[in-house]
């Protein structure tokens, strides 16, 4: 039994109504690439949806609001208990302009990952 899990969803696009590619579920030991494209509703009826659900897991993410968007509108699945990684670098950063007011927007998970872990560059992935 893992206490606190990250996920990410894969796909060109993570949106409402389309489904995703793959889910990766990271523990403190493994990490596990499900390829949703082909399992579809079955890898939710045979445990996924039981783990995203579960209030006892806590769920790590980047930006949490387009992943449970799309696992409630293709998969029915309310995802719980999750630490937002951009929420809390966000809150930690309160970033403001030179008048003081709050920046309106959010880092990307790459430059959470250089601020953060020194990530170097080479290692952060990059969409073409």
């Amino acid at each position: 039994q893992q206490d606190v899990i990250g996920i990410s969803l894969e796909s060109p696009k993570i949106r409402r109504n389309e489904t995703f590619h793959w889910l990766c579920i990271a523990t403190s030991c493994c990490t596990f690439l499900i390829d949703i494209f082909t399992l579809g509703e079955y890898a939710f009826t045979k445990g996924i949806k039981d783990i995203l659900e579960d209030p006892k897991i806590e769920k790590v993410v980047h930006d949490s609001r387009e992943v449970s968007d799309c696992l409630f509108h293709c998969y029915n699945t309310k995802l719980v208990n999750v630490f937002d990684t951009q929420v809390a670098d966000y809150i930690i950063n309160r970033q403001r302009t030179k008048d003081g007011k709050i920046i309106p927007y959010v880092q990307p998970l790459n430059s959470c990952l250089s601020h953060y872990l020194n990530v170097p560059e080479e290692f952060l992935f990059r969409r073409k």
